[in-house]
C-alpha cells in the first residue's frame, strides 16, 4: 500500500488512468454497458418508441467471441434465458414477440463465457390497446352481441376497421339485426320500439359507413326522422271546449280572453315556434288538445283549468312532442338526417350550450364531457366546445368532471373527437391523453367491453404500417425453402408494397413477396434459397412502403456440408459382375466416403466426392448362376466439419447370360424398304422385351412391346415412311430393354440424290410401259369393237351368236384388265402408295373390289 502511495504521489495522471479503466470494466457493465446491446430497426423505426404488439429484435457483440447468452427479466425478477442465434463471427442475436409479456420494463443482458463483461439494457414499452379477443369469442351463433340491438351495432361499428379479416362477423350481425327488428314499425328493440335504442343502432350503422341503399339504413331512417320534434311551415289547431260555459284566458305571443260555451268548442289557429310556451287560464275545468296540419295530435290534456304546454325543440324523446332527451337527440343527429331537419336538430343544440365562467363553452347535460366531445366529432366542429374539452384535461392527460369519477370512457370519447377534428389541437392534448390510457392499460384490459373496444378504436392508427412476422427471425438449416407469415395490425390497408432481401443477401435468396396487404389481414412471403454453398450467412428480408423501408426482418442461413445418397431398390446382374448405381446429392464440401458391408460379393471401397453427381457399387460372383440374394452396407461418409452414416439395402438377381441378343447391331439403310430385326431370348424363361426408335420421324417399331418364351425368337420390322420427293440423311438407333438390361441398335440412313434419281428412272419405265400397254390394249379392243360391228351389220354374225361373242370378249376383256392392273399395282408398289389407292380410283369407275381383290390373289 505504501509503494502505491508512492507511485501515485510520482505519477497521478497514471493513477486516475488505472482508475478510469477499472471503472469501465466493473462499475459500467451494471449502468452504461448498453453500447453492447444493438436494435435491429429500419431507419422508419428507429426514433419511435417500443409498443406492445410489435417484435423487439436486438443484437450484442464482443471483440473477443465466445459462449453469448442473452436473458431478460422484469423489473424484481429473476433472469429468463433468450433463444438466440449467432450473428456473425462475434454477435449473437434474439428476439421477443412484446405482446407476450406481462411487464412493460424490462432488462436486457448479455453475456460471453470468454469475457468478463456484462452488457445491460433496460427497455420501457407501451401497453397498445389491441381488439379484445372476447370481442369476436363473445358473439352469439346467431350473430348478436348479448342479444342487444344496440351493443351489436356499437361492435359493428368497432370492427369495421378490419372489415375483410371479420366480414362475416358483419355480415352475421346486421342480418340479426334486419330480423329482429319490430316488423311493423322497422324499429329497436324488436317488441317494444325505443327512440334511444333506435337512433344508436343507426348511428353506429351510419359511423360504419353504411347509407340508405341497404334496407336496414333505409327503413330504420324514415322512421327515425318521422319521430323528430319537427314543426313543419303550417299553422297548428288548438281545440278547446268544457262541459259547462266558462271563461278563460290565452297568453300565447300576447293574451286573449275568451267565452268556451257548454257542448261547444272554442278553435285557435296559431304559428308555432320551438320553445315557445303556451298556457290557458279557464273559471272551470277544459279540454285542451293541439294538432298540427295533419290532424297529428301533438298535445291533449283535461286535468284543470290551468294548462301549461311548452312547444319542445327540433329533438327527439321517446314520446313524440314530449321533453327532449339529449342524449336521444345527439345518436339521431349522427344519422343521415335530411338537410332541413340536420338544421333544425342543430339549432336545437346551440339552445344546450353553456357558457363555461373561465373558459369556453360545453352541452349541458349529464354527461357534458362525453356529449361534448359526440357532438364536436359527429355534429358541428364548435371552437368553443374544442376550447373547453381542452382546459378541462386532467393534469395526468386524462379527462373527468370529478375526481372519483370513471376516466375511461369520457377520455376514450374525448380522444376520439380531437383526433377527428379538421383543426386539431395541439399534439400534446392528444399524446397526453394517449399516454395516460397506455400507462392505466391492464395486461389483460379492462375487462369491460365497451371500455376494452372502445380503447382499440381510438387506438388503431396509432402504429404506423407496421408489419410483424412470424418467426421474427427466419433461419434457414439446410433447407431450399422457408415461409414467413406478415401480419398487417393496423387499421388500414396498405399498396405499393415491395419486399426484397437486403444487399448481402441477394445472391442468396429470392423473395416471392406481395405488393398490397388489408388490414388486420396476414399474408405468407416465401423465401427459396439460390445457392447451397457451405458456410453461414446473414442479412435481412426488408419491408418497403411508398419507397421507404419500414421493417428489417434478420436472415440467417446456415449450410453446413451434408450428403444424401439414394439407392436402387433392386439390381439385375447378367453374368458374374455389375454396378448398382448410387446417386449423390450434397452440399459443395468434399466427402470421403467408405463402403462397408459383410457380403464377400461386394468391394468395400473408398469414395472421394467431390462434385460427382452418382457413384457405383461393385459386385463381382464366382459363378455365373442365376440366384436372388439381399444386400446390406452402409456407407460413413466424413468432410472436414461433420460425418454422416446412410445405410443401404436392396435385392440382387444373378442371371447367367445376357437376357437377349440381336441379329445385328448396326446396319444401314440406303433403299426406301423396311428393315427385319430378330430378338432371341437367351434366358430359361418368359422375356418382356421393349423396343422403341430413339429419333422416331420417320421410322417406327410394328411392334414395341414383344414376349418372348424361353429361348425363342422373334423378328420385329422397322418400318420405314421416308417419303421419295425427300433426300434424307441421319443417324438413329433402337434401344431394346430387358430386365433393366439395354442394347442400343444403331443404323445410319443415306437416301440421297443418287438413289432418288435411280428409283425417278424406274419409276418414269414403268410409268412409260404402263402407258404403252394401255395403248395397244385400247387399240386392240377397240379394233376388236370395229371388226364386230361390221360383221354385224352383213349379217355375218347372227343375233344369237352375238350374245355368246360378246360374253366371250367381255371375259377376255376382264383378263386384259387384269393384266392391266397387274401393271397398276406394280407401279403402285413402286412409287410406295398405299395398296388401297388403286382398288379405290377403279371403284369409282364402277369395278367391284372384292372381285378384284379375289382375281388378284388368284392370280
Amino acid at each position: 500500500m505504501k509503494n502505491v502511495n508512492k507511485e501515485v504521489k510520482r505519477n497521478p495522471q497514471l493513477f486516475f488512468l488505472v482508475l478510469s479503466l477499472f471503472f469501465l470494466v466493473i462499475v459500467l457493465p451494471a449502468g452504461m454497458s448498453d453500447e453492447g446491446i444493438s436494435f435491429v430497426r429500419s431507419q422508419k423505426e428507429a426514433e419511435k418508441e417500443y409498443y406492445s404488439v410489435e417484435d423487439m429484435i436486438f443484437t450484442s457483440c464482443y471483440e473477443d467471441m465466445g459462449k453469448i447468452s442473452h436473458y431478460f427479466r422484469c423489473l424484481y425478477e429473476k433472469d429468463k434465458p433468450l433463444k438466440g442465434y449467432e450473428w456473425n463471427e462475434t454477435c449473437r442475436i434474439s428476439y421477443i414477440d412484446l405482446d407476450s409479456l406481462s411487464c412493460r420494463n424490462f432488462i436486457l443482458t448479455s453475456r460471453n463465457d470468454n469475457s468478463i463483461d456484462k452488457f445491460l439494457k433496460t427497455v420501457s414499452i407501451k401497453k397498445l390497446p389491441t381488439l379484445p379477443k372476447s370481442l369476436i369469442e363473445e358473439q352469439k351463433f346467431d350473430g348478436s352481441w348479448d342479444s342487444d340491438p344496440v351493443k351489436t351495432a356499437f361492435n359493428i361499428w368497432i370492427l369495421m376497421p378490419l372489415k375483410e379479416k371479420y366480414s362475416e362477423n358483419i355480415e352475421k350481425a346486421l342480418t340479426w339485426l334486419k330480423n329482429n327488428r319490430n316488423n311493423d314499425e322497422k324499429c329497436w328493440p324488436s317488441g317494444a320500439c325505443s327512440v334511444q335504442s333506435t337512433a344508436k343502432v343507426l348511428a353506429y350503422l351510419t359511423l360504419a359507413n353504411y347509407n340508405n341503399t341497404i334496407r336496414i339504413i333505409h327503413d330504420s331512417q324514415a322512421w327515425i326522422n318521422e319521430r323528430q320534434n319537427y314543426i313543419e311551415n303550417a299553422p297548428w289547431t288548438i281545440k278547446i271546449s268544457s262541459a259547462y260555459d266558462t271563461s278563460c284566458t290565452y297568453y300565447y305571443s300576447g293574451s286573449k280572453d275568451i267565452s268556451v260555451y257548454d257542448n261547444e268548442t272554442y278553435t285557435i289557429s296559431i304559428s308555432p315556434k320551438y320553445n315557445s310556451n303556451f298556457n290557458i287560464s279557464c273559471d272551470d275545468t277544459v279540454s285542451f288538445k293541439i294538432y298540427n296540419k295533419i290532424d297529428e295530435q301533438i298535445f291533449s290534456s283535461s286535468s284543470g283549468s290551468e294548462i301549461n304546454y311548452t312547444i319542445p325543440d327540433a329533438c327527439w324523446s321517446e314520446t313524440k312532442w314530449g321533453e327532449c332527451s339529449l342524449e336521444t337527440s345527439l345518436y339521431a343527429a349522427i344519422t343521415n338526417l335530411p338537410e332541413k331537419k340536420e338544421k333544425a336538430v342543430k339549432d336545437y343544440f346551440l339552445t344546450k350550450m353553456k357558457n363555461d365562467p373561465i373558459f369556453g363553452k360545453y352541452v349541458d347535460s349529464d354527461n357534458p364531457l362525453i356529449d361534448s366531445a359526440l357532438y364536436v366529432n359527429y355534429i358541428d366542429e364548435n371552437q368553443d366546445v374544442v376550447d373547453w374539452l381542452v382546459y378541462n384535461q386532467n393534469n395526468d392527460g386524462s379527462w373527468s368532471m370529478h375526481p372519483s369519477d370513471d376516466k375511461v370512457i369520457p377520455t376514450l370519447w374525448v380522444l376520439s373527437a380531437l383526433e377527428n377534428l379538421i383543426f386539431p389541437p395541439k399534439p400534446e392534448v392528444i399524446e397526453d391523453g394517449k399516454n395516460w390510457i397506455m400507462s392505466n392499460y391492464p395486461s389483460n384490459g379492462w375487462e369491460d367491453d365497451k371500455k376494452d373496444a372502445l380503447s382499440y378504436y381510438v387506438f388503431k392508427d396509432k402504429l404506423e404500417a407496421y408489419f410483424k412476422s412470424i418467426p421474427g427471425i427466419l433461419v434457414f438449416n439446410n433447407s431450399l425453402k422457408e415461409v414467413i407469415e406478415i401480419s398487417n395490425h393496423n387499421s388500414q390497408s396498405y399498396s405499393e408494397i415491395v419486399i426484397n432481401a437486403s444487399k448481402d443477401m441477394k445472391k442468396k435468396i429470392k423473395v416471392i413477396g406481395f405488393n398490397n396487404i388489408s388490414a388486420g389481414i396476414s399474408k405468407n412471403v416465401t423465401i427459396i434459397k439460390k445457392e447451397q454453398k457451405d458456410g453461414n450467412y446473414y442479412g435481412f428480408i426488408e419491408i418497403f412502403l411508398n419507397d421507404e423501408k419500414y421493417r428489417k426482418i434478420p436472415v440467417i442461413i446456415y449450410n453446413d456440408p451434408y450428403i444424401n445418397l439414394t439407392f436402387e431398390k433392386k439390381l439385375n446382374i447378367f453374368g458374374s459382375a455389375g454396378k448398382s448405381n448410387v446417386n449423390v446429392s450434397k452440399s459443395d464440401s468434399e466427402f470421403v466416403c467408405r463402403l462397408r458391408s459383410n457380403s464377400s460379393f461386394a468391394d468395400n471401397k473408398t469414395y472421394v466426392i467431390s462434385d460427382q453427381k452418382n457413384i457405383a457399387i461393385d459386385i463381382n460372383f464366382d459363378k455365373k448362376e442365376k440366384k436372388t440374394l439381399n444386400f446390406s452396407g452402409e456407407f460413413f461418409c466424413k468432410s472436414k466439419l461433420n460425418s454422416f452414416t446412410i445405410p443401404t439395402e436392396f435385392t440382387i438377381y444373378q442371371y447367367p447370360t445376357v437376357p437377349f441378343e440381336i441379329n445385328e447391331y448396326e446396319f444401314e439403310i440406303l433403299k426406301r424398304k423396311d428393315k427385319k430385326i430378330k430378338i432371341k431370348n437367351l434366358l430359361e424363361e418368359v422375356l418382356y422385351v421393349s423396343l422403341k426408335v430413339e429419333n422416331p420421324g420417320y421410322f417406327k417399331i410394328d411392334e414395341e412391346e414383344i414376349i418372348l418364351p424361353a429361348r425363342s425368337s422373334k423378328d420385329v420390322m422397322l418400318i420405314n415412311e421416308v417419303p421419295f420427293n425427300i433426300n434424307f440423311t441421319s443417324a438413329n438407333s433402337i434401344n431394346v430393354k430387358a430386365k433393366n438390361y439395354f442394347e442400343k441398335v444403331d443404323f445410319t440412313v443415306d437416301l440421297n440424290d443418287k438413289e432418288k434419281d435411280t428409283g425417278n428412272l424406274f419409276t418414269y419405265f414403268i410409268i412409260g410401259l404402263t402407258v404403252v400397254l394401255f395403248s395397244i390394249i385400247g387399240v386392240f379392243i377397240l379394233k376388236n369393237v370395229k371388226n364386230r360391228n361390221k360383221l354385224l351389220k352383213k349379217g355375218k354374225i347372227p343375233e344369237k351368236k352375238e350374245a355368246e361373242t360378246n360374253k366371250k370378249q367381255e371375259t377376255k376383256d376382264k383378263k386384259d384388265l387384269l393384266k392391266l392392273m397387274m401393271i397398276l399395282k406394280a407401279v403402285n408398289d413402286v412409287l410406295h402408295k398405299d395398296k388401297n389407292a388403286i382398288k379405290e380410283e377403279l371403284q369409282q369407275h364402277g369395278i367391284n373390289p372384292e372381285e378384284l381383290d379375289s382375281m388378284i390373289n388368284n392370280t
